[in-house]
């Protein structure tokens, strides 16, 4: 990595997960480039962040499943040291006779597709830089198959294997990449149902994820790449 610049690519900076990714990653001295889909988004998540951290945060526009929009906001970022990949998409549950296949296509681009071409785009630069860290979000039922969520199981267990592959193709070039598993997260969105106190607090806090991301891309996960790192918290496996 480019000892003079520590850029990150954060996807899905403004989400309930990627608010305290953010907060943890500008704490532990990250350029943050916040990568949201519009300005109605950029000048919300703004207004969320103290003044004196202007000079480390960035914001790009645009959309995550097009490839254009992401070549474009990799190469305004000028150097890419990390991919923090936060941005993907839950859109139910179902049988396979009762699944709409437009929500089929619609998890499919937001976790697979746009994994694709992420990787796509800032895995080459990685290479050429001789360096780099990438974190993807894949989930517990990519791992734990249950019945009515084979679609979202299926769209989070092929970006675990694109993450995987990229490891690999990475590895020669000191380029890591490694891909988290979580639950349930301990959200605002989530916890409205939750079914009692007691099982929010099995749910992992955000904050927790955040810290142990913030670790994967520096210098002190240097050793780690081509893991995939469940992170339950009080939730069984």
């Amino acid at each position: 990595m480019n000892n003079k610049t520590k850029n990150v690519l954060v996807t899905g900076a403004d989400g309930g997960l990627g608010i305290p990714v953010v907060s943890q990653l500008l704490q532990d001295g990250w350029h943050v480039y916040a990568f949201l889909h519009n300005d109605e988004k950029v000048e919300a998540m703004r207004k969320k962040f103290p003044t004196n951290t202007e000079s480390q945060l960035s914001f790009l526009t645009g959309d995550v499943t097009g490839m254009t929009d992401i070549e474009n906001a990799v190469k305004e970022m000028g150097i890419t040291n990390s991919l923090v990949h936060l941005a993907g998409g839950f859109k139910g549950a179902a049988t396979f006779a009762d699944h709409d296949p437009n929500l089929f296509d619609q998890m499919f681009d937001l976790n697979t597709r746009s994994t694709f071409l992420l990787l796509r785009t800032v895995l080459p630069l990685m290479k050429e830089n001789e360096g780099g860290a990438i974190v993807t979000v894949g989930a517990k039922p990519a791992l734990h198959v249950i019945a009515e969520n084979a679609v979202y199981a299926a769209s989070k267990a092929a970006l675990i294997h694109l993450t995987l592959a990229a490891a690999e193709e990475g590895r020669p070039f000191h380029v890591r990449a490694n891909v988290i598993a979580p639950a349930v997260i301990r959200t605002e969105a989530n916890a409205e149902w939750a079914a009692s106190t007691k099982e929010l607090e099995k749910w992992t806090p955000p904050e927790d994820i955040a810290k142990t991301i913030s670790w994967l891309i520096s210098e002190r996960g240097a050793a780690v790449t081509g893991t995939i790192i469940p992170i339950y918290h009080l939730i069984k496996t």
